[in-house]
């Protein structure tokens, strides 16, 4: 490959990454002001990217079932980054005074700087092979229904039936051309975390200076830096957990019970570790109201509402599998305990899929 091509490989994924986060930021500004949310800038575009990756990841995994490639995709992208698009100009003024204020804490330009390191990592191509978690657990996923044209699960690799939200995004990457740039979709997750840091530093009574520093020790964590750009989904479901928990803790207000589902069921979609996230919350949520010894009617009403959210988000995937597998957490398990039937099954349902395609 000669430096000419290595370079326009470069501004390819980070024109993809551009895309994808505007889109992100257009669809969850969209559904934002449907609830009622109104959040300052830029407290709104970290809010909003993450409900746009979830619902957008949740739409992905649907409609991928039927049809997946590029374009497909276009249309829905187009229109949501011109949205978010149109919405980050109109409030430009309000991002360039916050980027100014964020330019004089030193913390946070650290943290800048590790953002940096991590968007230059990961424009590297791809490292590794099967062996890597990173790449057989979550961009195996996204290479093979690039191919097949369509989101499947494949009875010889587990690891294309874990939850897919996020993967959606990277499976979205891979059709306009550039799976590379889901180590700087990464750096977006990670970019939304720190700010999290920051906003629950100043709402705990930390000065600006003390949360800067919180960023900057945040941005050098271990497992941070080793998961970021290297295809894990661990800082979005971290991103999730902690909108979940604090809409939760924000609440009686009905769309605090509304975010806190729509994140809790971005979790659960994410990683299967996501159902504890889920009963956390749904505590976080319930005891308030029952220290102030609310009608049973309200209460009810009101953690009934959160669970069929939270799940309507959280469970298509895990649905599939218990068709697919027999088995919604994790198909082998159903396979080791019925491993010829299974098996089968999962064979006819793969060989269904192809064979649809290819007519």
């Amino acid at each position: 490959m000669t430096w000419p091509e290595l370079y326009l490989g470069h501004l390819h994924s980070l024109l993809v990454v551009a895309t994808l986060t505007l889109a992100m930021h257009g669809m969850g500004l969209t559904i934002l002001k449907r609830c009622g949310v109104s959040c300052s800038v830029p407290d709104n575009a970290i809010m909003s990217v993450a409900v746009g990756t979830i619902v957008g990841g949740t739409v992905f995994f649907l409609v991928g079932h039927i049809e997946w490639n590029a374009w497909m995709l276009w249309p829905f992208l187009t229109f949501f980054a011109g949205l978010g698009l149109f919405h980050t100009w109109k409030e430009r003024r309000a991002w360039q005074s916050a980027l100014l204020r964020i330019g004089t804490l030193p913390g946070c330009g650290l943290a800048v700087i590790s953002l940096t390191l991590f968007t230059s990592s990961g424009l590297a191509a791809l490292g590794g092979n099967i062996g890597h978690d990173g790449i057989s657990y979550h961009l195996l996923g996204p290479e093979k229904w690039w191919h097949h044209g369509t989101v499947v699960v494949l009875p010889e690799h587990s690891h294309t039936a874990f939850p897919a939200i996020v993967e959606m995004w990277f499976g979205a990457a891979r059709a306009l051309g550039r799976i590379e740039a889901a180590g700087i979709l990464g750096v977006v997750f990670l970019a939304q975390l720190l700010a999290l840091v920051w906003r629950f530093a100043r709402e705990l009574g930390a000065t600006s200076s003390a949360a800067s520093w919180g960023v900057a020790i945040a941005s050098a964590t271990l497992v941070l830096v080793s998961t970021t750009d290297d295809y894990f989904v661990d800082v979005p479901f971290a991103v999730f957990s902690l909108f979940a928990l604090s809409a939760a803790v924000r609440s009686p207000h009905a769309r605090n019970a509304l975010l806190a589902a729509i994140f809790t069921g971005g979790a659960i979609g994410t990683k299967y570790t996501g159902m504890f996230v889920a009963v956390a919350t749904g505590v976080v949520l319930v005891w308030p109201a029952l220290l102030n010894r609310p009608s049973w009617d309200q209460l009810l009403r009101r953690f009934t509402g959160f669970t069929v959210l939270a799940l309507l988000i959280g469970l298509p995937c895990y649905i599939r599998n218990a068709i697919v597998f027999g088995a919604p957490h994790h198909p082998t398990a159903s396979v080791a305990r019925k491993p010829v039937a299974r098996v089968e099954l999962a064979g006819r349902y793969h060989r269904r899929v192809s064979s649809s395609h290819s007519a």
